[in-house]
């Protein structure tokens, strides 16, 4: 397996992890109140997650 194959499996398999955080963040804050300071917790988590997601569309991208 080369770099870049490794690279590319690397970023598939971030992505599978990072689809179930996304789900759990959005099922987590279903039926919460506007002002539930949870929310401001659960944007953090997920906008951590979409920064990693864009890594590892970038390795994806490296694997070809």
């Amino acid at each position: 397996m080369t770099v870049a194959e490794a690279a590319g499996q690397l970023g598939a398999n971030l992505n599978d992890e990072l689809t179930i955080i996304f789900n759990w963040v959005q099922k987590a804050g279903r039926g919460l109140e506007p002002a539930d300071p949870l929310r401001k917790r659960l944007a953090e988590i997920s906008g951590a997650a979409q920064r990693c997601a864009w890594t590892a569309a970038e390795l994806v991208k490296i694997g070809g």
